[in-house]
């Protein structure tokens, strides 16, 4: 019933949340399933790969449990991954047992690799195999065993020299080595010139005692072999190495990038690395031989974003990280999973799963944005599953298992792929690209388990990407200017049609601005805003009318032209006993007259405050912004100097911009001390008064600070009289000390 209950909902959420579009730019063409079998068990960990020699041709390969227990299926498309034929490539083959972890790559005769990892229920060590497709994925020779029974092999990726040079040809696989005669977990590597026929001796890249995972090898535009990987440790790196010579020596690993956590779970039980998806631009584009990496990481709230960087040295220097996911900066939704690509024209495509479309950060699609710069700017993130996936699925009681033991964790000295969930949802996905073509691959649970499916994504004419005024964004200015970036790439953009809307939807107070050959708008007079909340968006054509659609999801800012009103001070005003007073004043908002929209409130109100010992501000200035409440404590650091003047005022201004004048100036002295506050606590009480008459009667300690902190009369002498000052004070609302 759940199960049932689950797929009605799925179909309702996918209808809420379709992504199809019937523009002729990012087009998304299909989701569909690719996996034949109509087993409720796993499947996940995907790679997919278009034949460079007939873009139509397509492969996939991913870990498949239809039998119960791990096997590897392939599948290949001759239709540009619209139709799909498929099958478990080892199955009664292989003489493991399981197959897991695959990869996948093609040479540029088109012939394909897939390497897995081959291992037998509950053995100690595992094995590398190869097969190879020289007709498209129809038929598959082997598999070579490339490396067996030395130790735990894990997570084997490979790739293939595509150009043309001395080792063209050439395939590489790195992976991760778990093993009782190291006291880490290092990263090992091979290589075969032969086709994958034969492969050299295993290689060690990584130092014997460091924890390691999740290497990722990819070929440069020279020939060069880089290898990235993650590195356990407080805090964990990307580290990376290079080889010039085909795999036969490579540099010293370097620690690029800092990661908060090298693997973490999240909602749902999904267990994530923060790997690096690694590629090289071996295209003959301005941007050949950059390097371009993505990799998961948290935020400053500790939701988990995508973070992209690039190197135009080979690795010699990383530019600094940015984060490529468009929806606001800590939403507290995830994004993970991500994959990246360069294809034939120096074109970047990264994916990701995605979180932003479910408030409750559980439901996840599949998102897609592309870089036709060498990585300097991307376009507006693209949604590409047509329905929302619900991570949580039961084991089914007919997977075979190790150990009967269920990890919900990974310890460093065994495998993940020993549980039976293996990570749950796999731990990687797929892109593939050909020119406009893009084919991606994903772990999919519209049906109420999980399946395969693939996407093709045509990206002609593409869509703007918003800019200004920035989503979330207060404005000053009832005629703002907008600007977006254009792309012009596979298709050349000729117009822009800009529209702003009341609502998300575009259905109230929609406004159109047509025909604009330029990536900015300043909006006239006759266009004036009222101050509310608006939704913008905009879309390009080419020349024939064709349109790229608009971006998924609209950019929304807010009007506020109103000043704040002048704080009104409140504390101190003439005297202070304390060298780190509290200065205090009336909070302000924005004032907002009445107008036809509905009103939604005014920007969040900061304030500046100030503090100097000249009326001119400029002698021993202190000055605060940003402050969120209408209070400041001196900190210790800044306690003021007893006997002298000050000065102090403070302004409000709003997050638009708008701000209010300074107050009048406050001029106040420093006593040092608190008239009255005899033991120096900042508080006149009874202990007080004990502690002047101790003084008096009973040669107690002086009044703190200052003698006279116990003259609570003022009258320069410290006796009896002070004391029972302050207890009319306390106990006879008599006038405060040195009123």
């Amino acid at each position: 019933m759940k199960l049932k209950l689950w797929v009605i909902w799925a179909v309702i959420w996918g209808g809420i949340f379709s992504s199809t579009t019937l523009c002729w730019g990012q087009i998304v063409l299909f989701n569909r399933k690719i996996n034949s079998d109509i087993s409720v068990d796993f499947h996940n960990e995907q790679q997919i790969m278009i034949n460079p020699t007939n873009p139509n041709n397509v492969v996939a390969i991913w870990r498949d449990f239809r039998l119960g227990y791990r096997q590897v299926g392939i599948g290949y498309s001759t239709s540009g991954g619209e139709t799909w034929t498929d099958k478990l490539i080892g199955f009664q083959i292989n003489p493991f047992e399981w197959e897991s972890d695959p990869g996948l790559t093609v040479d540029r005769w088109g012939n394909f690799y897939a390497v897995t990892l081959c291992l037998n229920e509950a053995a100690p060590t595992s094995g590398i195999c190869i097969y190879k497709s020289a007709d498209g994925g129809v038929s598959w020779a082997g598999p070579i065993i490339v490396d067996s029974g030395q130790a735990f092999e894990d997570k084997e990726l490979m790739t293939c020299d595509r150009t043309g040079g001395d080792y063209d040809g050439n395939l590489y696989i790195s992976w991760t080595r778990f093993s009782a005669n190291y006291p880490g977990v290092p990263i090992f590597f091979t290589a075969s010139s032969t086709g994958g026929v034969s492969w050299s001796a295993p290689k060690q890249l990584s130092a014997d005692s460091v924890g390691t995972q999740w290497s990722v090898p990819v070929v440069g535009f020279n020939g060069e072999v880089y290898v990235a990987w993650s590195q356990y440790g407080f805090p964990a790196h990307i580290v990376f190495t290079k080889s010039s010579d085909g795999g036969n020596n490579f540099s010293a690993p370097e620690e690029v990038f800092p990661v908060s956590e090298e693997f973490f779970v999240l909602k749902g039980d999904i267990q994530v690395f923060s790997y690096p998806a690694l590629a090289c631009d071996i295209s003959n584009s301005p941007h050949r031989g950059n390097l371009y990496v993505a990799f998961m990481d948290k935020s400053s709230l500790g939701d988990e974003d995508i973070f992209f960087s690039y190197s135009t040295d080979q690795g010699d220097t990383w530019s600094s990280l940015f984060r490529i996911n468009d929806d606001p900066i800590d939403d507290g939704v995830d994004q993970f999973h991500p994959w990246i690509c360069v294809n034939q024209d120096g074109v970047i495509s990264i994916i990701f799963y995605d979180r932003r479309n479910d408030p409750d950060n559980l439901l996840f699609d599949v998102y897609m944005t592309q870089s036709y710069d060498g990585g300097k700017t991307f376009t507006a993130n693209k949604r590409i599953t047509t329905v929302s996936s619900y991570p949580l699925v039961l084991l089914s009681n007919s997977l075979s298992y190790y150990s009967g033991e269920v990890h919900t964790a990974y310890y460093s000295n065994q495998p993940l792929v020993v549980s039976p969930l293996g990570g749950l949802l796999g731990e990687y996905i797929g892109i593939s690209s050909y020119g406009s073509q893009n084919n991606l691959i994903w772990t999919d649970t519209r049906e109420g388990h999980q399946n395969i499916y693939t996407a093709k994504v045509i990206t002609k004419l593409l869509i703007p990407k918003p800019l200004s005024p920035a989503n979330l964004s207060h404005v000053p200015d009832n005629t703002p200017s907008f600007s977006w970036t254009g792309f012009s790439f596979y298709d050349t953009v000729s117009y822009y049609k800009l529209q702003y809307a009341l609502d998300k939807n575009f259905s109230s107070g929609v406004q159109t601005i047509d025909s604009l050959t330029d990536t900015t708008l300043a909006l006239p007079q006759n266009l004036a805003l009222a101050e509310t909340t608006y939704y913008w968006r905009v879309q390009g054509f080419n020349s024939q009318g064709d349109s790229s659609g608009y971006p998924d999801l609209a950019f929304i800012f807010t009007v506020d032209v109103t000043t704040p009103l002048v704080p009104l001070i409140i504390s101190p005003v003439d005297t202070s006993g304390d060298l780190t007073p509290l200065f205090s004043w009336g909070s302000v908002t924005s004032l907002r007259l009445p107008h036809i929209f509905q009103p939604v409130l005014a920007s969040p109100v900061r304030y500046l405050w100030q503090l100097a010992q000249d009326t001119s501000f400029t002698l021993n200035l202190i000055s605060i912004s940003d402050l969120a409440h209408n209070h400041y404590q001196l900190p210790d650091s800044q306690a003021l100097d007893t006997g002298q003047t000050y000065f102090w005022r403070v302004r409000a201004y709003d997050l638009a911009g708008n701000q209010s004048a300074f107050t009048p100036t406050i001029p106040f002295q420093v006593w040092g001390y608190l008239p009255g506050d005899a033991n120096a606590d900042k508080k006149i009480l009874l202990s007080d008064v004990v502690y002047i008459i101790n003084y008096i009667f009973k040669n107690g300690p002086v009044p703190k600070i200052n003698i006279l902190s116990g003259d609570a009369n003022c009258n320069n002498k410290v006796n009896l009289v002070d004391a029972v000052f302050l207890i009319n004070f306390l106990f006879k609302n008599g006038p405060s000390p040195c009123s």
